[in-house]
């Protein structure tokens, strides 16, 4: 797990960054791009969501939300309780309200992304 920098093979031009477990561009979406420098055919590893096999569909799902649900959001749900605890100087049960409510909505951003590459992802692949 990691950050992994994407370029392009044949003029370098940076295409992106992605942190985590998979080491593809994108999961979800064309296979193929085009770089915005030199217009070479870049191959992203991605899949449709509709040309996925189940158990690859499986795999984007528990490393999206276990991912975010087990490490990132926890991190952020006690630093959240840290903080409210330790430099507001509120109970303990506000900060774990807070620590609450900070992993809620970092679950939220991940569901609400996810949601709409499988949604474009469906719409590309029926127009």
């Amino acid at each position: 797990m990691g950050l992994t920098f994407f370029s392009c093979p044949h003029c370098v031009e940076s295409l992106g960054t992605r942190s985590g477990i998979r080491s593809n561009l994108e999961e979800i979406g064309s296979s193929w791009m085009q770089c915005p420098k030199c217009g070479a055919a870049i191959n992203t590893g991605a899949q449709e969501w509709v040309d996925m096999h189940f158990t690859d569909k499986l795999k984007v799902w528990a490393e999206v939300y276990l991912y975010y649900g087990v490490l990132i959001g926890p991190s952020f749900a006690f630093m959240a309780w840290a903080g409210v605890t330790e430099y507001l100087h509120q109970s303990n049960l506000i900060g774990i309200l807070a620590g609450v409510v900070a992993w809620a909505l970092i679950m939220l951003r991940v569901h609400c992304v996810h949601k709409k590459k499988v949604a474009d992802s469906l719409k590309r692949r029926s127009e």
